[in-house]
């Protein structure tokens, strides 16, 4: 029986292992290839409106199609999304008719900058029809229509009691979509190290599943236990099975109910493998990748982290900071390779702004749903987040809180992994002797340090990029003795150039600022 066992236990992962490979080697062209040949010709286009990302402005409305046929000369076989852009007033929900020409979506092209068509192919948007014509509009609302509308509302009242600025990062937070954010909010998220609070994150379902669990402590605990994923199941259907949602639910599900830690590590793959076999594409997906990195390092790195640091650290200071610390470690690599920048002050964000931060979110999430009482907790969620936001930018205003690395090789992230893991103490590395596994450390980091010395004090020749800016022109200059100048800066209505193009180029560089700039 035991020989079966584990034969059984062979077998299923080899299994899923053959549909992951065989879904990830038969992925289908993206929606934009799909298209390429009807891009400027005339479509005639019927789908289900996404309630979520309808937007008014100057009298037109904007919104994403979910396709359900699409028509040129005679129907094409294509089920993603289009954006769509109508004269007058989309329905907020429900099926409609429209015809518009076919135009290819804007994605600037810049190393270090956010990749917008890797999104797009993610997002399964194969262009977009502007100035399209509304010819018919059916009324009734899908299933999921209905969830997102109440997202909608829930989003509207929070934005409208605690203010455009706060009520926009809450409801992004406790409902997913950060996409009325700010600029300058994201950019100090992320200096910080907490841009993944920005949408609905694996600590925000952890919480609500403790509150929960504490809300149902009369209820037995097996009934309990199906009481709390039942309810975070419909909770993630009212932010609109996002895969940040999925991912956060999933992985919040094997952390509180994965039994021990090798179960939850194998449960943890087996959940990655199933999402990937429903799509393959997230594989390429940034949230995916630091969702998963970071879950893998609270199972795996959790008690090196714990034995790091001092002992006489009060309880939960010292466990909230060993969480912080195991999660940036497994993925410091991704957000280097990333965002080209480390923040040395995201382990202190994490313990001071991240507890408040989540106080704020739960209490905006009961007062959203409260009709009585509740204006008065998003008031004072507000005012937390107000305080967060201030002592955000302390923190993002003092020296080095941020380190700049640029662009660097690929073996320097397969040393640091090595090293990482010899670190950590790993049961399969135990081979070694503790003096042994000092002196790899010693090599490792060794190397890691010279890399980043050559890459920052070396002598280049001179260099001259040229920058999709989208309009205009954008020309960034280094010298020899490593000085930048940028001649022109470019720029699209409603898109900072700065924030979306120069900024990540030159970290990219690694530089931090411009020397010259000439206008």
């Amino acid at each position: 029986m035991l020989q079966k066992t584990r034969y059984l236990r062979l077998f299923l992962p080899f299994m899923l292992l053959c549909v992951l490979l065989f879904r990830l080697l038969s992925v289908p062209p993206s929606a934009e290839q799909q298209l390429a040949a009807c891009v400027g010709r005339q479509l005639v286009v019927q789908g289900a409106v996404e309630p979520l990302s309808v937007h008014r402005l100057d009298g037109f409305s904007s919104a994403v199609l979910r396709c359900q046929k699409v028509y040129s000369d005679t129907e094409l076989a294509y089920s993603g999304r289009l954006r769509v852009s109508v004269k007058g007033e989309l329905p907020q929900a429900g099926c409609v008719v429209l015809k518009g020409t076919l135009e290819r979506l804007d994605s600037l092209r810049n190393p270090g900058c956010f990749d917008a068509a890797s999104y797009n192919r993610v997002q399964e948007l194969g262009g977009r029809l502007s100035k399209a014509q509304l010819l018919k509009t059916e009324p009734q609302v899908l299933w999921w229509q209905r969830f997102a509308l109440w997202n909608k509302k829930l989003s509207e009242r929070i934005e409208a009691t605690a203010g455009a600025e706060y009520g926009a990062l809450l409801s992004g937070m406790v409902l997913g979509g950060s996409s009325r954010l700010d600029e300058e909010t994201r950019e100090l998220f992320t200096d910080n190290g907490l841009a993944h609070l920005l949408s609905v994150s694996g600590t925000h379902i952890v919480l609500l599943t403790g509150l929960l669990l504490a809300l149902l402590q009369w209820v037995p605990l097996p009934w309990r236990k199906v009481i709390v994923i039942t309810l975070l199941i419909a909770y993630a259907l009212l932010c609109g099975l996002r895969p940040p949602v999925l991912r956060a639910l999933a992985m919040s599900s094997v952390l509180l109910f994965g039994g021990s830690g090798a179960e939850r590590g194998r449960l943890l793959c087996l959940v990655a493998a199933l999402l990937l076999c429903l799509q393959p594409l997230w594989l390429a997906d940034i949230g995916f990748q630091l969702s998963f990195g970071a879950a893998a390092g609270l199972l795996w790195l959790l008690p090196a982290c714990q034995r790091l640091l001092p002992q006489a650290l009060p309880a939960p200071i010292g466990e909230a900071a060993a969480v912080s610390l195991a999660a940036q470690l497994a993925v410091l690599p991704l957000e280097v390779y990333y965002f080209h920048q480390i923040s040395l002050i995201a382990l202190v964000s994490n313990i001071v702004l991240v507890p408040v931060l989540e106080i704020a979110a739960q209490m905006a999430l009961v007062g959203a749903l409260l009709p009585a009482c509740g204006d008065y907790l998003l008031q004072l969620a507000a005012w937390l987040t107000a305080q967060v936001l201030t002592q955000a930018h302390f923190f993002a205003e003092l020296p080095y809180s941020t380190v700049v690395i640029g662009k660097l090789p690929a073996y320097c992230f397969v040393i640091y992994y090595v090293a990482l893991f010899v670190w950590a103490d790993f049961p399969w590395l135990q081979f070694w002797s503790n003096r042994e596994r000092r002196c790899i450390l010693f090599l490792h980091v060794l190397l890691l340090a010279g890399t980043l010395a050559y890459q920052q004090y070396c002598t280049l020749p001179l260099a001259c990029y040229f920058l999709d800016v989208g309009q205009g022109d954008c020309a960034v200059i280094v010298t020899p003795s490593q000085r930048v100048a940028i001649i022109d800066t470019g720029g699209l209505k409603n898109i900072s150039t700065a924030t979306r193009v120069i900024t990540p180029f030159l970290r990219y560089l690694g530089k931090r600022e411009a020397d010259i700039l000439l206008l």
